[in-house]
C-alpha cells in the first residue's frame, strides 16, 4: 500500500502546482500582449517555487529521502522520470532567476531569448514533480 504523503509533502505539492499554474498564466498572458499581467504572474511563480523550495529543504531534513514502493513494472519508468527531473531541476533555479533579472531590467531581446530554454525547463520540472508526488504517494 502506498504511503500516505505528510503535510510538509502536501506543501510542497501545492506550491509546485502553484508555481506550474502561474507559469501556464504567464505564458498565456505574454502571448496576449499582456506584459504587466505576465509579470506579476512570474514574480508570483517564482515566489511559490521559493516557498515549494524551503518545503522541499524543510522536509529532507525533517522526514529524510522518501522512496518509491510502488508496482516494480513502473519503477524504471519512475527512475527516468527522477533523474531527468533532478537534472533539470538543478539547471532550473539558475536559469530562471537569470530570465527574471533580464526582464525587470527590461533586456527584452535577451529574456525572449533565454526564457525559450528556461519555460520548457520549468514547466517539465514542475510538471514530474507533480508526477512524482502521483507515484510516491499514489500507487500500490
Amino acid at each position: 500500500m502506498a504511503q500516505a504523503p505528510s503535510l510538509l509533502s502536501q506543501a510542497e505539492a501545492f506550491w509546485n502546482a502553484a508555481a506550474l499554474c502561474q507559469v501556464v498564466g504567464a505564458l498565456y498572458a505574454i502571448n496576449q500582449g499582456k506584459q504587466r499581467l505576465h509579470r506579476g504572474l512570474m514574480m508570483g511563480a517564482i515566489a511559490a517555487s521559493f516557498l515549494f523550495l524551503v518545503f522541499y529543504v524543510i522536509r529532507h531534513y525533517v522526514e529524510g529521502t522518501v522512496h518509491f514502493t510502488g508496482p516494480d513494472a513502473i519503477r524504471p519508468f519512475y527512475l527516468f522520470i527522477l533523474s531527468t527531473h533532478t537534472v533539470l531541476a538543478a539547471v532550473a533555479l539558475p536559469i530562471v532567476l537569470r530570465t527574471a533579472y533580464l526582464g525587470v531590467k527590461g533586456n527584452h531581446p535577451k529574456h525572449r531569448r533565454i526564457a525559450r530554454i528556461t519555460v520548457p525547463v520549468w514547466l517539465y520540472t514542475s510538471i514530474t514533480g507533480i508526477a512524482i508526488f502521483g507515484m510516491i504517494y499514489g500507487l500500490d
